[in-house]
C-alpha cells in the first residue's frame, strides 16, 4: 500500500464512524430523527451558532472539530429542530475507492438502490456519489482525487432528479446538498462557499508543515557494514484561499523547502522536486483564479494540478504533470502546471469535456516554456468510467491517453495506457564492444530522444474487505509496462551522471502487491504493506508504513525498507566509478558510487491549521 494510502485508511474510520449498514447516521446522529439536543449531546457546545440563509447551523471548527474533520456543520429544520444535513470536512485525502470500501460500490445501473450510488456531476464539472437510499452525497475536489466534503441526509428510496447545476428540479427554493436553492446556487454543493460564509469572511489562510528525517544503513566503502545515510528535508506548504463571490474563487499556495541535512545518497528517497541542495528553497505549486461564463462553461487561468489516469501507484497518462509520480510518497510535492484551463459539464450524459492551455513550468525556468494544448474527456456509464485525451505540444510529437475503471463484483479493476511518439528523456544504450581505452564513458552511446510509439500500460485491482465496524482492509495488486525503459540496471551509473535517471521508472517491467489494515477504536492507527519489484533485473522493496494522530493535529508516519533481489539492481545498486578524465587530464565526470542498501528507516511529523 502507498503512505498515502495508509493515510486514507488510517482516517476512514474516524470521518466516518459508520458502517454500510448504519450509514444514514453519524457520530449517533440521524438527518430526519435526532435533535439539536441529541447534536449538544453527543459534540458538545458547538464553536458557533448562527443562521445561514435563514436555516440555523451548528458549527464546529478548530479545536472543537470532531476527530479527523477540519470542520463539521449540522444544520436544522428550526431553531431546536431535527436535523435536515450533516456536512463532513475530512482532514485527511480519502479517495473514492476508500469510500466504496465502506459504503458500496456503483449502481449497476443509473436506478439508485440501496447499498450501491450512482455518479452525479455539478455545472462546475466536480463529481459527487450519491448514495441515495443511504442519504449520503460524497464530493470529490477539481481532479476527482479526493473527497471535498461529505453530506449525510435523510435517505430517500428514490434518488432527486438533478439540473447542471446539481440542484432538485421543480421547486425553485428546493435545498441542495449544499444548502444552496436552484436559483442562488453556482456549482450545485456549494458547501466550502457556505463556509466561508459561517467565517464570514471570503479569505482562508491555512497551510501544513511537514518534518521529515530518514536514515539508510548499507555497505561501508571497504565493503563491510556499516555505513550510515541520512536526510532531512523540512516542508511549508501554506495556502491562501479567496472567494470574494460564490461564482469566483481564487488560490495562491507557495511552498518552502528547508533542508538542513541531505546526504549524498540517491537511496532516501527523499529527493524534492525542487532539488537536492541544502538550505532554503521556494516554489509557487499553484496560483489560480475560477469563475463561470452564464453556469455553463467554467475557467481556470493559472498554476494548477490537472490529474490524468485512474490507477493508484503509477500514472503513465499524467502528461499534464510537472514530473513523473513517486508511487511510494506520502506527500506528493510536484508543483501545479501554468495553463488555461476551460470545462464544459454535461450532465444529461454523465460527460465532462475539457480544453487546456498549457506551459511547461519546468521548462519555463530553461527559458523554453513549450506550450500546448490539450483536450480530455470523461464518461462515466454502469459501474464503468472511461476517459481519454490528446497532448499537443511544442517540440513534442502528440501524446495520447486512454483509461477506464469499473466494478467487477467486490472487485474494482483499472488500468491506463499512454501513447508516446517521442521519448521524455534522452536514451542511452550500452556498446557491445566498447573501446578499452576510453573507460568508462565510452562504454555508452546514445543520449537523443527516441522517436517512434512507445506504450505505457499500467493496470490493477483492489479488493476492499470489512472485517468489522472499526477495523477495514485493502488489498491490492498493480502492474506497469513502460516500453522506453531499461533491462540492464548496469547503465544505471550512466544515466545517473546525465540527470536521466528516475526510480521506479527505469524499468520496462514493475509489479507491486499492497495491504493495508485501519483500525479507527481505540486509537485511530494504520499499518500498511508493500512490495515493488523490477522483473527485469529481479531487485525488489519491501516496505513497510504505520501511521498515528494525536491530538486531532499532529500526525506521526514511520516506515521501514528493506531491499531484496539480485544485487546490482535497480532496488539493490551497488557501484563505485573514479574521476573520468579528459586526454588533457581535466575531470569529464567526477567520481560517482551508489553503496548497497541494507535497511531504510524514516519518521515524519505533520501538522495542518
Amino acid at each position: 500500500m502507498t503512505r498515502r494510502g495508509v493515510t486514507q485508511a488510517l482516517w476512514l474510520g474516524v470521518v466516518l464512524a459508520v458502517g454500510p449498514a448504519a450509514a444514514r447516521e453519524w457520530h449517533g446522529l440521524t438527518p430526519g430523527v435526532s435533535t439539536k439536543a441529541n447534536v449538544l449531546e453527543q459534540l458538545g457546545r458547538p464553536t458557533k451558532e448562527l443562521a445561514v440563509k435563514d436555516v440555523p447551523v451548528l458549527a464546529y471548527v478548530g479545536r472543537q472539530a470532531p476527530p479527523g474533520t477540519t470542520q463539521v456543520q449540522v444544520k436544522l429544520d428550526g431553531p431546536d429542530g431535527k436535523i435536515t444535513r450533516i456536512d463532513i470536512f475530512p482532514l485527511a485525502e480519502l479517495d473514492a475507492a476508500t469510500i466504496e470500501a465502506t459504503y458500496g460500490k456503483r449502481c449497476p445501473s443509473d436506478a439508485e438502490a440501496a447499498g450501491c450510488y450512482v455518479k452525479k456531476l455539478t455545472s462546475k464539472g466536480l463529481t459527487y456519489n450519491l448514495y441515495a437510499a443511504e442519504g449520503l452525497a460524497v464530493f470529490f475536489n477539481n481532479a476527482g482525487t479526493a473527497v471535498r466534503t461529505l453530506s449525510f441526509m435523510p435517505p430517500a428510496l428514490k434518488a432527486p432528479e438533478t439540473t447542471p447545476d446539481g440542484n432538485q428540479a421543480g421547486n425553485p427554493n428546493q435545498t441542495t446538498p449544499g444548502g444552496d436553492t436552484t436559483a442562488e446556487s453556482s456549482s450545485g454543493p456549494a458547501l466550502e462557499e457556505e463556509a466561508k460564509a459561517l467565517e464570514k469572511d471570503p479569505l482562508q489562510i491555512g497551510g501544513t508543515i511537514y518534518f521529515r528525517g530518514a536514515l539508510d544503513i548499507g555497505q561501508g566503502d571497504s565493503g563491510a557494514c556499516c555505513a550510515v545515510g541520512y536526510g532531512a528535508p523540512f516542508l511549508i506548504d501554506a495556502y491562501l484561499d479567496g472567494r470574494p463571490s460564490p461564482r469566483v474563487r481564487a488560490m495562491a499556495r507557495p511552498r518552502l523547502l528547508y533542508t538542513p541535512v541531505l546526504d549524498s545518497t540517491e537511496s532516501l528517497g527523499l529527493r524534492s522536486s525542487l532539488g537536492p541542495t541544502t538550505g532554503l528553497t521556494g516554489t509557487l505549486d499553484q496560483l489560480w483564479i475560477n469563475f463561470d461564463v452564464f453556469r455553463t462553461v467554467y475557467v481556470t487561468i493559472g498554476r494548477q494540478h490537472v490529474k490524468w489516469g485512474v490507477s493508484t501507484l503509477w500514472s503513465p497518462t499524467d502528461f499534464l504533470a510537472s514530473g513523473l509520480k513517486n508511487p511510494v510518497a506520502v506527500f506528493d510535492d510536484r508543483v501545479g502546471v501554468d495553463m488555461v484551463r476551460i470545462q464544459v459539464p454535461i450532465e444529461s450524459a454523465n460527460a465532462n469535456v475539457s480544453l487546456m492551455g498549457v506551459v511547461d513550468p519546468v521548462g519555463a525556468l530553461r527559458g523554453d516554456p513549450r506550450p500546448g494544448v490539450a483536450l480530455r474527456a470523461e464518461w462515466s456509464f454502469w459501474t464503468a468510467e472511461v476517459g481519454g485525451g490528446a497532448f499537443l505540444q511544442q517540440g513534442r510529437r502528440p501524446r495520447f491517453a486512454f483509461d477506464v475503471s469499473a466494478g467487477l463484483g467486490p472487485i474494482d479493476a483499472y488500468g491506463e495506457v499512454g501513447i508516446r511518439n517521442d521519448s521524455d528523456r534522452p536514451v542511452w544504450s550500452m556498446d557491445v564492444a566498447p573501446d578499452p581505452g576510453t573507460g568508462f564513458i565510452g562504454q555508452y552511446s546514445g543520449g537523443t530522444a527516441k522517436v517512434g510509439i512507445q506504450p505505457s500500460v499500467t493496470g490493477g485491482v483492489r479488493l476492499p474487505v470489512k472485517l468489522s465496524e472499526t477495523r477495514s482492509l485493502m488489498l491490492g495488486l498493480e502492474a506497469f509496462y513502460n516500453s522506453s525503459g531499461y533491462t540492464d540496471s548496469r547503465i544505471i551509473p550512466w544515466l545517473t551522471l546525465n540527470g536521466d535517471y528516475t526510480p521506479f521508472y527505469f524499468g520496462q517491467i514493475y509489479a507491486a502487491a499492497y495491504a493495508s489494515l485501519s483500525l479507527s477504536e481505540p486509537y485511530p492507527i494504520s499499518l500498511g504493506l508493500n512490495t515493488i519489484g523490477n522483473l527485469n533485473d529481479r531487485s525488489f522493496v519491501a516496505r513497510v508504513d504505520f501511521s498515528w494522530r494525536f491530538f486531532n493535529a499532529l500526525g506521526v508516519e514511520l516506515f521501514a525498507e528493506v531491499p531484496f533481489g539480485r544485487e546490482g539492481g535497480e532496488f539493490r545498486l551497488n557501484y563505485r566509478f573514479p574521476d573520468q578524465l579528459a586526454p588533457d587530464g581535466s575531470v569529464l565526470f567526477p567520481a560517482t558510487s551508489q553503496r548497497l542498501s541494507y535497511f531504510r528507516f524514516g519518521l515524519a511529523f505533520r501538522i495542518s491549521v
